[in-house]
């Protein structure tokens, strides 16, 4: 670990202390890796929706915090593991900037430090680093297994008609349907949104986890916390709810968290008016959130969004917890 950089931890509920509670806010506030999942008011409503142990691990120096991590931390008997969140594409990681490649060549990055000391606190550790991490030598070298992932980002600034980014299929597609269903903002109807949802990822052959009833508490929740919007496409002779998205946002980015549509128009009609909408309000970016499932990825594509690559960073420094692993992984054997 470099001389220049002390680490501080905060396990548990030691993150209300106050000034662990400002640092992460202001170190929030400046960092590129920044998004709705690293907010305090979304990890907290985490934690206590699913009942985790959160520990905060910080990188600095004399200027203050240069990394700091937020993580849940699970016990496995005498293991402590580390796993993303239900329902969040990436860790709560932060910095005051992306690694700096001079420093991660010479072994001085604060990302270096941070992810020294996870691999040595912690038995087993699988972080989804936010995209504005996009160097991971700091952590391939230091033998993290590292792979790549995949989410749409669509940009919301400027003052062009966001359906001329779209696909010719998908504007047209949205032109015929349009007139056959009502866009509304319903937070009441998160439910409905859940339940669409389970059945999209049934369709994949998926189960929605963990149980829909823990994710509609959570995101009440973050109705209640000023984070997350549900809006939703019904047919306005029957007012069947056809499709549905909660938007989790954090004043600059929201990300299409929850959501889901019956087969049909209903989902392009309801992305056609609710994108135009949040870029009204201010809002900067939308991220379509994964892009890693081909189907659901090309319906992504069509809305004019970018390719993003983020990564999966993964770490088992406990001997035992890699037998196990390695035992489970292993192919079954026919007696013969």
């Amino acid at each position: 670990m470099p001389d220049a950089y002390a680490v501080s931890t905060y396990p548990g509920r030691a993150i209300e202390a106050d000034a662990a509670d400002q640092a992460w806010r202001a170190l929030w506030e400046r960092s590129p890796q920044r998004s709705p999942f690293s907010a305090l008011a979304y990890l907290r409503a985490q934690a206590d929706v699913f009942g985790l142990d959160l520990h905060l691990v910080a990188v600095h120096d004399r200027s203050g915090w240069q990394a700091a991590a937020l993580l849940p931390v699970r016990r496995m008997g005498p293991f402590q593991t580390i796993r993303p969140l239900p329902f969040t594409p990436f860790s709560a990681l932060l910095g005051t900037a992306p690694p700096d490649e001079a420093a991660v060549h010479h072994g001085t990055s604060p990302w270096q430090t941070l992810s020294a000391t996870l691999a040595r606190r912690y038995d087993d550790v699988s972080l989804l680093l936010p995209p504005a991490v996009s160097d991971v030598r700091a952590f391939s070298w230091q033998r993290w297994s590292v792979r790549p992932l995949y989410t749409y980002f669509l940009d919301l600034q400027g003052d062009g008609d966001l359906r001329q980014g779209w696909s010719a299929g998908t504007r047209r597609l949205y032109r015929r349907e349009a007139g056959r269903f009502a866009v509304e903002e319903a937070p009441e109807a998160i439910g409905d949104v859940v339940e669409l949802c389970a059945a999209a990822y049934a369709r994949h052959g998926r189960v929605l986890r963990p149980d829909r009833e823990r994710v509609i508490h959570l995101a009440r929740r973050l109705h209640q916390a000023g984070m997350a919007r549900t809006f939703i496409a019904r047919r306005p002779a029957t007012r069947t709810v056809e499709a549905g998205v909660c938007v989790l946002h954090d004043g600059r980015t929201a990300a299409y968290w929850i959501a889901g549509s019956r087969p049909g128009g209903a989902m392009t009609v309801l992305l056609g008016h609710l994108l135009p909408a949040l870029r009204d309000e201010g809002l900067l970016a939308f991220d379509f959130v994964g892009a890693n499932t081909p189907s659901i990825a090309e319906f992504k594509r069509r809305f004019g969004a970018v390719l993003t690559p983020y990564y999966q960073a993964e770490i088992r420094p406990s001997r035992w917890l890699r037998l196990l692993h390695r035992a489970r992984t292993l192919p079954h054997r026919r007696p013969s």
